[in-house]
């Protein structure tokens, strides 16, 4: 029987997770004493919980996750575990998830259709996070960061994203990031609107022949 899309999808990224696994000493903070003992939220499992969760709460999504267990764990368990894991994990099962398609894409007259863009987003306030944190005037201040990503509209999925901790000013430059990142700029026709707009960047365009 035929397999659906979005089985064959998440068997994709699951097996992505397996192997990720096996060399996982090199995505936690301390390997010698992080998730060396046998816990209800083990490695494997506490990835397969952050990535695969909805919008509900944190609680909410793990009762769903773990179906109603007598060993559920609280959501500060969850926390502490997650601190264990280096940021730069999530961005190692992004990039090999986006590239396990890169055989199947779908292109037009032999290009891909990349769109750019940015958006802001709040995160947990935190005003020891100088970086991410903005207060103004008497306001209690909050913290929030910039995401930048490229999405093929072809295909309908993204294939790179990058975080800032400021907005507008840095667009231009996590772009060029995202562009020397690409296998086969020359292939690709990206979409931004005018705020990308700039010598530098379409230098870096004729550079890489996009």
């Amino acid at each position: 029987m035929k397999k659906d899309p979005a089985s064959l999808v998440k068997l994709k990224l699951n097996a992505i997770i397996e192997a990720s696994v096996l060399n996982r000493n090199q995505y936690i903070l301390n390997p010698e004493v992080d998730f060396t003992r046998q816990r209800k939220l083990g490695f494997k499992n506490l990835v397969e919980f952050i990535i695969k969760s909805g919008s509900s709460s944190i609680q909410n999504e793990l009762i769903e996750h773990f179906k109603l267990s007598k060993s559920l764990p609280t959501s500060a368990a969850l926390c502490k575990q997650r601190k264990k894991l280096k940021p730069e994990y999530f961005e190692h099962i992004f990039r090999k998830f986006s590239v396990s398609f890169e055989n199947n894409m779908k292109t037009m007259y032999g290009y891909r259709f990349i769109a750019v863009d940015g958006s802001t987003f709040l995160c947990p306030r935190n005003p020891l996070e100088t970086e991410t944190y903005h207060k103004i005037g008497n306001n209690r201040g909050f913290n929030k960061i910039h995401l930048n990503a490229c999405y093929d509209i072809i295909n309908g999925i993204f294939t790179n994203c990058s975080i800032a901790t400021s907005e507008k000013s840095h667009e231009r430059i996590e772009f060029v990031k995202m562009l020397n990142q690409y296998p086969n700029p020359e292939k690709c026709l990206f979409i931004a609107d005018r705020g990308y707009e700039s010598f530098n960047i379409l230098a870096h365009l004729v550079e890489k022949k996009s």
